[in-house]
């Protein structure tokens, strides 16, 4: 189901480049199209993505981001430590979003998003069925 519905189809720029923030950690910049872009065929500027893993690490990169920025972290090492955990729990079904949470975040890159952040994750210390 998650291939089927949640993978972005053909919303990811084929030619991304890292924003450059100074108050963020590197590893966390968004990305955002590059000018090279309009240089490729229509048909070849967006690509699909195509594991969950791709899928994990744009919505926990998105959500830490917004975290990061909304000074939810002490450290940058917190800041690691979350999005790890996020993406783990995600692989092993521990955590899951609402819909529109699957495919909303990270739509200007892989990594993070301009979009205002609304998530809000609840941990109920269960797995999920």
């Amino acid at each position: 189901m998650l291939a089927q519905k949640y993978f972005r189809k053909a919303g990811v720029a084929a030619r991304l480049k890292k924003v450059e923030e100074e108050t963020v950690p590197s590893w966390l910049w968004r990305s955002c199209p590059t000018r090279a872009l309009v240089t490729l065929p229509e048909s070849e500027r967006y690509v699909s993505e195509l594991s969950a893993k791709q899928v994990f690490d744009r919505l926990a990169g998105c959500w830490t981001y917004w975290g990061w920025k909304g000074g939810y972290f002490t450290s940058e090492d917190d800041a690691r430590a979350f999005n790890d955990e996020l993406r783990y729990m995600l692989a092993k079904q521990m955590v899951a979003p609402n819909s529109p949470q699957w495919s909303t975040p990270g739509c200007i890159g892989p990594t993070a998003s301009t979009v205002p952040a609304r998530a809000t994750i609840t941990w109920t210390g269960r797995p999920a069925n």
